[in-house]
């Protein structure tokens, strides 16, 4: 985070309470839950998240590297700890290659503000191309369509809007908040009084856990305690463990990277996306972005997600909405 302080940088709207401790109501799908619940094994960390050692090259930066082989084409390499289940790529993190190798070949167009994909295919770990087309380079906005490809398999395909973004929304008091003005950043507790679940008790391989930090805010994450009474909703920090800070590009991954909302449900395994769509409002400040994700419709062959996204300041910097298939029962 920006500052020092345990409840979070200065000027930040967090609000810091004691942790809850979720309910341990037995899970019907998972037999792992009486473990995780025991005493111990849900809780908070103690120390700030500016402990954490940085790197000289952050991992999310490596990882998206574009070399451009054309004018219309750029070589990546798929980094295999971005995944979900241990072989399976992210989502988010497929798309934010896409995005960076199309803003490597337009020689820095701005910030991507409206990004709307089509997955094709899941992707391996790797070398892959991005072929990128120019839509409109106009003076203020400049679109693109991005195809990540692997041999000759198209993984996804992209519309990219690139655009200048506002540093920060002004702030409004609650009752000066006039209709359509964005949604409050709820009142949660500081990323480090939030609950974590360690590697070995997921239900899973690691996947993301190995680059990002997840904290699950305690009242809204009874379902890591096996009580799925709230339904499909999640609601949590996420940060790169390197402590890399929070850009356009960072926000454009981090909507595809919380556990899908059937985790909520109890309902675990992949959760294929068929189609994810971001749009970025504001230049995210800190290195924490709070994530609401809720489902609606959740209940069908086919499901979306709506997800939220705030800084630590308080502000709305993006939101989401993705066509995905629920894991199979």
């Amino acid at each position: 985070m920006d500052g020092s302080q345990r409840g979070g940088p200065p000027g930040s709207r967090l609000v810091q309470r004691a942790a809850g401790s979720p309910t341990d109501a037995p899970d019907r799908r998972w037999t792992g839950w009486p473990e995780l619940a025991a005493p111990g094994r849900l809780g908070t960390v103690s120390e700030p998240a500016t402990d954490r050692p940085c790197v000289a090259a952050p991992a999310f930066d490596a990882a998206t590297t574009a070399q451009v082989l054309d004018e219309h084409t750029a070589a990546v390499v798929l980094d295999p700890r971005w995944n979900v289940n241990g072989q399976v790529l992210n989502g988010g993190y497929l798309q934010a290659v896409a995005v960076r190798a199309a803003s490597v070949l337009l020689a820095d167009p701005g910030c991507p503000v409206a990004v709307s994909t089509s997955f094709a295919a899941p992707a391996e770990a790797g070398p892959a191309v991005v072929a990128v087309q120019v839509l409109r380079r106009g003076g203020r906005l400049k679109s693109v369509s991005a195809t990540l490809r692997q041999s000759d398999t198209v993984v996804l395909s992209s519309l990219v809007t690139f655009g200048s973004l506002p540093d920060v929304a002004p702030d409004r008091g609650e009752h000066d908040r006039a209709p359509g003005s964005p949604p409050p950043m709820p009142d949660v507790p500081a990323p480090d009084a939030c609950l974590r679940v360690p590697a070995e008790q997921l239900p899973g391989p690691p996947g993301l856990a190995a680059v990002l930090d997840m904290a699950f805010v305690p009242d809204r994450s009874r379902w890591l305690a096996g009580d799925t009474s709230a339904g499909p909703a999640i609601r949590c920090w996420m940060s790169f463990l390197d402590g890399r800070a929070l850009d356009p590009l960072a926000l454009v991954a981090m909507a595809d990277m919380a556990p899908p909302v059937s985790f909520a449900q109890g309902r675990f395994g992949w959760a294929p996306t068929l189609h994810l769509q971001v749009g970025v409002f504001a230049r995210p400040r800190g290195t924490h972005v709070l994530l609401d994700l809720r489902g609606e419709p959740y209940d069908g062959t086919f499901v979306a997600e709506d997800g939220l996204l705030w800084d630590a300041d308080g502000t709305l910097v993006a939101r989401s909405r993705q066509i995905a298939v629920p894991p199979r029962d």
